[in-house]
């Protein structure tokens, strides 16, 4: 591939360049903003809550390894708190193609007179592992 760099077109003859490269090597030039997650992302988000269900915290743990236990922790209490009864939890697609927004809402464990809701994200990130926000 030739082409003529004029001033300023440098950055933008590397990029084409490092583009090439890694296509040519059997890899591929990955764009969030147009590459959607996975259709894994349900059979995650069934381990997510299935996790809340057993109210076993280890498993999110091991689903999302990456992550400090700080962090996991605040998601699942949240949303290990309302009742698997009656919960309704919708997903959708957020911002980008590999952002899926999950709401959980229902009543609380133990207290059926108190509302009860949780927000989180599944994130498609570019290693090809899923993150939790």
């Amino acid at each position: 591939m030739s082409y003529r760099l004029l001033r300023g077109g440098a950055v933008v003859g590397i990029l084409l360049t490092a583009a090439s490269a890694l296509t040519a090597c059997g890899g591929t030039v990955s764009d969030p903003t147009t590459t959607p997650a996975p259709e894994a992302w349900r059979s995650q988000l069934s381990s997510v809550m299935a996790a809340f269900d057993a109210a076993d915290e280890s498993a999110l743990d091991a689903l999302f390894p990456s992550h400090t236990t700080e962090h996991l922790q605040s998601i699942y209490h949240a949303c290990s708190a309302i009742s698997s009864t009656g919960r309704r939890t919708d997903a959708s697609e957020g911002d980008s193609p590999r952002l899926i927004v999950v709401k959980i809402s229902g009543v609380a464990k133990g207290d059926e007179s108190t509302a009860a809701h949780c927000d989180f994200q599944l994130y498609w990130n570019d290693k090809k592992t899923w993150e939790l926000n």
